[in-house]
């Protein structure tokens, strides 16, 4: 005699294989690359209204700009340029002394002054 799996129990099955895998997924979400990824981002976004009033405040760094990035786990973006090395370590100490709750991505770039007049960027 053959035994066979009846519809409701197969409905059974599959229901609960369901349920767990969301609960699966729900669960490790916060502690997976994308999670932390997304928390940081959150995080960086908070951030920002305090950097860009510190650097505002700055002339050497207008032609910094400000954004949160997918990459780095999630992080505060600065991009841009400025015109010495000491301009850019003056940048760099203002943020990191922000205490920026995520990582931070620098793409800020040394232009020397002849160059960086006549470049507009």
């Amino acid at each position: 005699m053959k035994r066979t799996t009846s519809d409701a129990r197969w409905a059974k099955i599959i229901g609960v294989t369901v349920v767990l895998t969301l609960l699966a997924i729900y669960v490790y979400y916060p502690y997976s690359p994308a999670g932390r990824q997304h928390r940081n981002m959150a995080l960086a976004e908070q951030h920002l209204p305090k950097v860009r009033a510190l650097v505002a405040s700055d002339g050497r760094f207008s032609r910094v700009h400000f954004g949160v990035y997918t990459g780095n786990g999630g992080s505060l973006m600065l991009s841009g340029a400025v015109r010495t090395e000491d301009d850019l370590a003056a940048l760099k100490g203002l943020v990191d002394g922000s205490s920026p709750p995520a990582p931070v991505t620098w793409f800020v770039y040394v232009i020397p002054p002849p160059l960086f007049d006549e470049s507009g960027y």
